[in-house]
C-alpha cells in the first residue's frame, strides 16, 4: 500500500488511520476498511507521527511541517525551514491549536523551542 517504508507510528482520529513515508507521502486510511482515502507527497522524509488539531492533521517532514486537511489531505499551511535559518528537529500540537516546535539556528547551533498558534 505505501510508497516505501515507514519510521514513525501511525495514528488514528475520527475513525481514520494516517501515517507518512520517507518517501515524502502522507496518507489517510479508513480505519475500519482500510481504503485509502488521500495521499499528499510533501517536501521530505516523515519523521515524525502525525498530531491533530480540530479537522487539522500535522506531519513533521524532514525540511517542513505540513498542515493538512484531515478528510481531504488538502495543503493548508507548510512551513519550510530549509527556506530560513531555524531548523525543524520535532514538534507537537497541543489541544489549543498551538504548535511547540523544537529545532537549531544553522548558524550557531544554538537550540530553541518556538510556540505558533494556530487558528
Amino acid at each position: 500500500m505505501a510508497d516505501a517504508s515507514m519510521e514513525v507510528s501511525p495514528r488514528v482520529s475520527d475513525g481514520m488511520v494516517y501515517f507518512g513515508t520517507l518517501n515524502r507521502t502522507c496518507y489517510a486510511l479508513d480505519a475500519s476498511t482500510g481504503k485509502q482515502q488521500w495521499s499528499f507527497q510533501g517536501g521530505g522524509s516523515i519523521v515524525l507521527e502525525p498530531s491533530f488539531y480540530r479537522s487539522y492533521v500535522m506531519f513533521k517532514s524532514i525540511g517542513a511541517l505540513l498542515i493538512l486537511e484531515k478528510g481531504t489531505g488538502k495543503d493548508v499551511v507548510k512551513m519550510a525551514s530549509t527556506t530560513t535559518e531555524f531548523g525543524f528537529n520535532s514538534a507537537y500540537w497541543d489541544g489549543d491549536g498551538t504548535i511547540y516546535v523544537c529545532g537549531n539556528i544553522a548558524s550557531n547551533h544554538q537550540y530553541r523551542l518556538v510556540a505558533y498558534q494556530f487558528h
